[in-house]
């Protein structure tokens, strides 16, 4: 066991648990609201990243260490990509790929042992995350709502997604199942609540639409 232990790579290792450490909880706020990615995407990009880095420094001779880290930015991008989708003029995930992009370079970090300036970074992110809800919550004065909308065709939901896009409000969920020959269109987004009640009243008198549920 001793002569294990001798081969072990001590940095290594203590990178690749700082990593999954910071991964996770960058990765806790995706999974609190439901988005693609959550703490196990997170963590595992910020490892991959630690250890591609500690690879690269690890290089001995003339190679540039720093290729490396711009073959993590050109993965990260693609791994970025995934998550952003597009509907009718709409589009989701562009916060989680910014995210998934940020950690990659916490990760980086990480492999050059740059502990306290990963942290550091860390910490400013959940920093700006309180602040840019309390904002978001009390200039704005933006609330979340949910809706379920009855309709009576499967060809109406593109309809119901275009009258949100055009009042400018932003789904940050949305799904739809049929039940007793009917249309279920779920959503949720976050607006003040007098563009609520507006958006409510249009959906009302809507002819398609048979029923609003909180």
């Amino acid at each position: 066991m001793e002569d294990l232990l001798i081969y072990i790579d001590i940095a290594l290792v203590t990178k690749s648990v700082v990593a999954c450490l910071i991964g996770f909880a960058i990765g806790l706020e995706r999974e609190y609201r439901n988005k693609p990615a959550g703490i196990k995407t997170f963590a595992l990009i910020c490892l991959g990243s630690a250890l591609f880095t500690h690879i690269s420094i690890a290089f001995q001779g003339p190679a540039d260490p720093s290729r490396v880290t711009a073959q993590i930015v050109s993965g990260l991008g693609f791994i970025g990509a995934g998550t952003i989708f597009q509907s009718r003029h709409m589009i989701t995930g562009l916060t989680t790929a910014a995210e998934l992009w940020v950690v990659g370079a916490l990760g980086a970090l990480l492999g050059l042992e740059k502990y306290s300036e990963a942290i550091s970074c860390l910490i400013i992110i959940y920093i700006y995350f309180i602040v840019s809800h309390l904002i978001q919550k009390i200039v704005f004065k933006k609330k979340k709502y949910f809706l379920e909308i009855t309709l009576e065709a499967k060809e109406n939901i593109p309809m119901i997604e275009e009258l949100f896009n055009e009042n400018k409000i932003y789904l940050t969920q949305r799904n739809w199942r049929k039940k007793d020959k009917k249309y279920k269109f779920e959503c949720s987004y976050s607006v003040n609540p007098v563009k609520n009640q507006e958006i409510r009243h249009k959906l009302r008198m809507i002819e398609y639409v048979i029923g609003i549920i909180n």
